[in-house]
């Protein structure tokens, strides 16, 4: 099945490409744009680590490596669920939403085969820049070891952006037109968490823990990959709470399906 499910998404993203590529001036200054506005947060945190050197004890290449690894997860998290979000809302309102149950595939991965967010390459192309930056200033991380615990904690990553992504669509079942919090989520609160969380006030610190835990994004992966983490709930916390937060999401959306009722429900 999953296999299946592979094959048609990547049918659908030849289609999508095939349509973006018929005006590639427009596709290739879409994806420019993000590249460039990624790289004035980096600038911000080189500019910054420059002038006061540390960050609660964390030097410029971790901050950058903590940056890059968020950067990355929310890049290919956005890739897929970004559609979702931003669109949601409005079928919902003009009823179009009903189109969705009647396709054999589920509505979540109807919206998000059909609309790939390309303009998020440009971010996932600077994570990825950040990272080979940032590792290379410490050859002697790289180990097998190092490696693939850093693909997985990547992996898990992803799904708790995602996770975030799905639930916050899942809120316009629930309440009419939630995306101006969704958007201070996706916009405010993921970039505040590129850095690290112990420079915040203890009320965000819980904030990104407990209520939208981003603090499993970067923080605590980059923590267990370079210096180790002392608590070990935290740490296997860190480990399941992607696959556990990607579930738990996917159910909140079927319940909200569940309820909804067609135009103005």
């Amino acid at each position: 099945m999953i296999r299946d499910y592979a094959v048609l998404y990547r049918k659908f993203i030849v289609k999508y490409a095939k349509a973006k590529l018929e005006y590639k001036i427009p596709l290739a200054l879409d994806i420019i744009a993000n590249i460039v506005n990624s790289l004035s947060f980096v600038s911000v945190v080189y500019f910054l680590m420059n002038h006061f050197s540390t960050l609660d004890d964390w030097q410029l290449n971790e901050v950058m490596l903590m940056f890059g690894f968020g950067l990355l997860s929310w890049g290919l998290a956005g890739m897929l669920f970004w559609a979702p979000v931003m669109q949601i809302e409005q079928l919902i309102i003009t009823g179009q939403f009903d189109h969705f149950l009647l396709k054999p595939l589920h509505p979540l991965l109807h919206l998000m085969y059909r609309h790939f967010q390309h303009t998020f390459i440009g971010q996932t192309l600077v994570g990825i820049g950040l990272l080979c930056y940032s590792l290379l200033q410490f050859p002697s991380w790289l180990t097998p070891s190092f490696i693939l615990n850093g693909l997985y904690l990547l992996f898990n990553s992803v799904l708790v952006q995602s996770a975030i992504l799905i639930a916050l669509s899942s809120l316009n079942f629930f309440v009419k037109k939630p995306l101006v919090f969704s958007m201070m989520v996706v916009v405010d609160l993921q970039v505040i968490s590129r850095y690290p969380i112990s420079i915040y006030h203890q009320g965000l610190q819980f904030f990104l823990s407990f209520v939208i835990p981003y603090i499993f994004v970067s923080y605590y992966p980059i923590v267990i990959l370079t210096r180790g983490v002392a608590s070990e709930p935290i740490s296997a916390v860190t480990y399941i709470i992607g696959p556990l937060l990607i579930v738990l999401a996917c159910l909140l959306f079927n319940y909200g399906v569940k309820r909804y009722d067609g135009a103005g429900s």
